[in-house]
């Protein structure tokens, strides 16, 4: 089924059905259908506002990027991040502004949150890949335990590329 507006774009959703012989992993399945219901809540938030691959995404939305990051720190964590507007955007401004700067750093980590959470987190990466970003993360203690921290409920992603490198933001936050 494809969802047609000339203001937002085109959204596309492909159901395939599997042959009945074959098994279902139900820990697999679980995990996928998660992994596109988090695809599909992140792009339902900014709909139209998903960037092109040819292009750099415009101020405020969300790439193909950013969602293929939040799809692999849920995988990674288990599937109950939800995705929210303002963690997005904060991640993503902060990822440009670290290739901008061209070095790994922290934000401030309430700036630009409203108020009433509980525990804020969040990692930095760069690499050659998101592949690789993500790995660096999951390989060390403090931020692997970021990313499993059962305080966090929601999260935002941010990624710029620039010259051929990466640059990852995780913000994570509980409320």
């Amino acid at each position: 089924m494809d969802v047609n507006d000339p203001e937002r774009g085109s959204v596309g959703f492909r159901l395939v059905k599997l042959p009945p012989s074959k098994p279902i992993d139900e820990k697999w399945l679980s995990r996928r259908r998660v992994s596109v219901i988090s695809i599909a809540l992140v792009a339902a938030l900014l709909l139209g506002r998903i960037g092109s691959c040819s292009t750099p995404p415009a101020p405020g939305t969300v790439s193909n990027n950013q969602l293929e990051a939040f799809s692999r720190l849920n995988t990674f964590r288990g599937p109950d991040l939800v995705p929210t507007a303002e963690l997005m955007v904060k991640a993503q401004d902060w990822s440009a502004h670290m290739a901008d700067e061209g070095r790994l750093s922290h934000s401030t980590l309430p700036d630009g949150l409203a108020p009433g959470w509980q525990a804020i987190g969040e990692n930095v990466a760069v690499s050659e890949s998101l592949a690789a970003a993500q790995a660096q993360l999951e390989g060390s203690p403090g931020h692997r335990a970021n990313m499993v921290n059962p305080a966090y409920s929601e999260a935002g992603v941010g990624v710029t590329v620039r010259d051929g490198r990466f640059w990852l933001v995780q913000d994570l936050l509980g409320r």
